[in-house]
């Protein structure tokens, strides 16, 4: 029912009427039409949306598989390379014991430093440093011409711009005068490793001394106090003093793993001792297994 009429009733108001309850009608279906048209329009929205989403989802598991599956495959490659490396190290060292040693304990140091620093170290680096043993790019009676031959074959330029890099000087005073930071970082630790290990062949002692005097000049000194406490194959050798626990101070370095009775390790070697090590070992001191035989180096003799 759509409006009441009292008789009598005009014509032209019967008329008006009728045609207020057709317009009002054809709006009535024009806006049904139009509520059907967005609910057909929304289902297939949600349809759509449905079928995206489990696209997006079907297509996040495949990239995920396929990143798992790549690092993977760099992860192989990388040991693979690493294993050409030091197989090749190997190999070439049955020509040279000594260079093959030398190249094997520098490849190794670099290594050792990149872990305790929790650094992710080139696929290139143990190629620099077999180089460095074995042909020597950078000597001082070496010119360059090697390396820009190196750089110019497909493959090796990383390779010859980290050997490059390690001819840098610290203070900028190098071949191209590059300086501080600005030297890549596994060049300066090239730099400083291939010194240690190849500057003195019978006395790395020598080495770590002269390292000691010309960080800032030739070396970083951050890499340098790290690295010569992390590589401390040497302190096996050098002179050592036997501390008692009483004896010990702040900054002196270990030369040998403290052990407890029951053979777990406390301390290793190349711990630098801070106070509180030190007080723990005197509250812990009759589970002490060993001797404390120290490396007579303090800290405070790093110039940093």
């Amino acid at each position: 029912m759509f409006r009441f009429l009292i008789k009598p009733c005009e014509a032209v108001e019967i008329l008006s009427t009728v045609h207020l309850a057709l317009e009002i009608k054809r709006l009535d279906d024009a806006n049904e039409r139009l509520r059907l048209q967005v609910m057909e329009q929304n289902q297939a929205l949600a349809l759509n949306n449905a079928s995206l989403e489990k696209t997006v989802a079907e297509r996040t598991v495949l990239l995920r598989k396929t990143l798992e599956s790549l690092k993977q495959r760099h992860a192989t490659l990388t040991a693979q390379r690493t294993g050409v490396a030091e197989l090749l190290i190997a190999l070439i060292g049955q020509y040279d014991l000594l260079k093959g040693r030398k190249a094997r304990q520098l490849w190794e140091s670099i290594r050792f430093y990149g872990e305790k620093k929790g650094l992710v170290l080139s696929d290139e680096i143990p190629y620099a440093a077999m180089l460095k043993v074995f042909v020597d790019p950078t000597g001082v009676d070496a010119d360059d011409t090697f390396l820009r031959l190196l750089a110019s074959v497909e493959g090796f330029a990383p390779i010859a711009a980290l050997i490059m890099g390690a001819q840098e000087n610290y203070n900028g005073t190098g071949p191209a005068g590059a300086e501080g930071e600005d030297i890549p970082l596994e060049s300066r630790l090239l730099r400083i490793a291939a010194d240690y290990h190849l500057m003195q062949v019978d006395n790395q002692t020598i080495s770590r001394q002269f390292i000691l005097n010309q960080v800032h000049k030739l070396y970083d000194p951050e890499i340098a106090r790290e690295f010569l406490l992390t590589c401390h194959d040497d302190l096996n050798t050098a002179t050592s003093l036997v501390v008692s626990i009483d004896n010990l101070l702040p900054g002196m370095v270990l030369c040998h793993d403290i052990q407890l009775v029951n053979n777990s390790i406390l301390l290793p070697a190349g711990t630098s001792l801070k106070p509180a090590m030190i007080g723990q070992l005197r509250k812990v001191r009759k589970l002490v297994k060993n001797k404390i035989n120290i490396y007579a180096e303090l800290e405070k003799n790093f110039p940093v």
